[in-house]
């Protein structure tokens, strides 16, 4: 047997003063798809209480309390239980085989190709027409030392929606001492497959109905992330770019670039009358620990130059040129990733993208990394999605 282990838990809101019995218990429904649907009632000592159906593995909601205290359901999802057998958005699902979109709903594992059920245009979404989310699992009340817990399983047989092997799935969802609702995935098949698990559960942690999340931050600490595709087309288009950092020296090499990208793109601007003597002002007279990052392709010939700062809690992107002509091209874009990942091998944990404008064409790289925060006469505040 192949099995999977994925834990993941999520961190809510700060503890209250409020000390109720832990417990975990179950309401029987109606039958759906010939069998009873069930809802489990989670509850802490402190009032925090989740509700979760056996339909679609679905946690229906999260009534938790703020700093001070106060209780307010912190997710999306249906008062009535009916509702959940209609089409929505995965509110509060559990989401499989495989989350996210398989392109053309077509993949090849082994040697062999695998055509799956088409349910978002030409692409296979969330597992297919008949995902995890709408199917009964087997509920089981558990009491354990973190807290109320319940188990539910799943069999997922060779060849539903097109996957390959029976795939035996587990969620267990535990409300524990801290105010966390811990989701913990296990899976074992009997043939190589392909799986990828998660949750769908949209949070508005002012409560409901009381208003949007446009003012809610989310810091998620992650050693790696998944590209998008344009991410990997740049990191594949310039996999062969040799990157060398240097110590702030201006040289006629550099210059002569500098010159070319200005007369390419900033022709009216000041920096394109810039002579030599002023290029090197700006590469070597600075108070900040600098460094010139030369990028070369592998023919040796200069394409790119960033002239980066070393901060105490990161590198910041102070100005970067490179060949307007090379192709193909995405070099800003390049340089970017290149100080995403110095900042990574480094230890360092912010990435300085410099200025915005946000009606600025020539920006428009920029908006493909997505700003946390902005200084704003002198305070550093929320980067909102409308100022993207």
């Amino acid at each position: 047997m192949k099995k999977m282990h994925v834990i993941s838990s999520l961190l809510l809101v700060v503890l209250s003063a409020v000390v109720v019995n832990t417990q975990v218990s179950k309401q029987v429904f109606e039958a759906t798809h010939g069998q009873p649907m069930d809802l489990y009632t989670l509850r802490n000592q402190y009032g925090m209480e989740v509700k979760i159906t056996n339909f679609g593995a679905t946690v229906t909601s999260i009534t938790a309390p703020d700093r001070n205290g106060k209780l307010a359901d912190v997710v999306l999802g249906f008062s009535n239980l009916d509702d959940y057998l209609k089409p929505h958005p995965s509110f509060g699902t559990a989401v499989g085989r495989f989350a996210n979109r398989i392109a053309k709903g077509r993949f090849t594992l082994n040697g062999v190709e695998y055509k799956l059920a088409i349910n978002n245009g030409e692409n296979h979404l969330h597992g297919g027409i008949k995902g995890f989310d709408d199917v009964l699992w087997t509920g089981e009340q558990l009491t354990t030392l973190a807290g109320p817990a319940v188990k539910l399983t799943y069999l997922s047989k060779d060849g539903e929606e097109g996957y390959p092997g029976n795939l035996q799935v587990t969620i267990t969802y535990t409300l524990t001492k801290r105010n966390e609702l811990r989701i913990d995935y296990l899976a074992t098949t009997d043939k190589d497959t392909v799986v990828n698990l998660t949750h769908h559960s949209y949070f508005n942690l002012a409560g409901e109905g009381n208003g949007d999340i446009l003012n809610h931050r989310l810091k998620l600490n992650a050693a790696r992330f998944t590209p998008t595709r344009s991410i990997r087309r740049v990191r594949n288009a310039h996999a062969g770019l040799a990157a060398a950092v240097l110590a702030p020296r201006a040289t006629i090499e550099q210059f002569r670039l500098f010159i070319a990208y200005q007369h390419s793109r900033h022709q009216d601007s000041e920096m394109a009358a810039m002579n030599y003597g002023d290029y090197r002002g700006m590469i070597e007279d600075t108070a900040l620990r600098s460094t010139v990052v030369e990028f070369r392709d592998p023919g040796g010939r200069l394409v790119a130059v960033s002239l980066i700062d070393r901060l105490d809690d990161g590198l910041s992107a102070v100005y970067t040129f490179y060949d307007p002509a090379h192709r193909p091209g995405g070099l800003g874009n390049w340089s970017i990733l290149w100080l995403v990942e110095e900042c990574r091998r480094q230890g360092l944990p912010y990435v300085y993208l410099g200025y915005w404008i946000a009606e600025s064409p020539k920006m428009a790289y920029k908006s493909r990394f997505p700003a946390l925060e902005r200084l704003s006469q002198g305070e550093w505040v929320p980067f909102l999605e409308n100022e993207q």
